[in-house]
């Protein structure tokens, strides 16, 4: 039997665990036959540091997963799911193309103008083959030294840094 949980006098089917986390574990759930992501946080004030997160990166016009359900009882923040890959996973595979790159610089221009800086490792956003989504929810004051420009580009390039980054989140990039 697939087991199911409680959300908003909703039951969703648990597909699958996509990895647990410190502070949460992230499943992929239906209902009815619609797909959603899922976050079960272990605790409150983690919850509520990642809602508020989201809140602030959507203020900032950063283009994330829409935001289903909140349940602020058991935890559980519930999105949408973007059918696509890690560009991470991407970028093993082969060069990307130039409308991911335009998509990492459309988010950056809106971290830039509202003084911040996300976390540009490629394995936090998600391409669905049409637009670029930020996946992680951390970000930080701007800071020159760790912006796109000046650090986090390197790694969305086939560079020594993008490679070797790569091989550390377990790609064979010689296949």
């Amino acid at each position: 039997m697939q087991e199911e949980i409680k959300i908003k006098h909703r039951l969703y089917k648990i597909i699958s665990l996509v990895k647990s986390h410190q502070y949460f574990d992230s499943f992929v759930v239906s209902f009815k036959s619609k797909k959603y992501f899922m976050r079960k946080y272990k605790d409150t004030p983690s919850f509520l540091a990642s809602l508020n997160n989201y809140q602030q990166l959507k203020k900032y016009g950063i283009n994330i997963p829409k935001l289903v359900a909140i349940d602020k009882k058991n935890n559980i923040l519930l999105f949408k799911y973007i059918d696509g890959e890690l560009v991470s996973n991407l970028l093993a595979k082969e060069d990307l193309k130039d409308v991911v790159f335009d998509g990492i610089f459309l988010i950056y221009r809106f971290a830039r103008f509202s003084k911040i800086d996300l976390n540009y490792m490629p394995e936090k956003y998600m391409f669905d083959g049409k637009e670029l989504y930020y996946v992680g929810e951390e970000f930080f004051p701007a800071n020159k030294d760790k912006n796109l420009e000046n650090f986090g580009l390197r790694y969305w390039l086939t560079s020594l840094e993008g490679i070797n980054h790569l091989e550390e989140l377990g790609f064979d990039i010689n296949k």
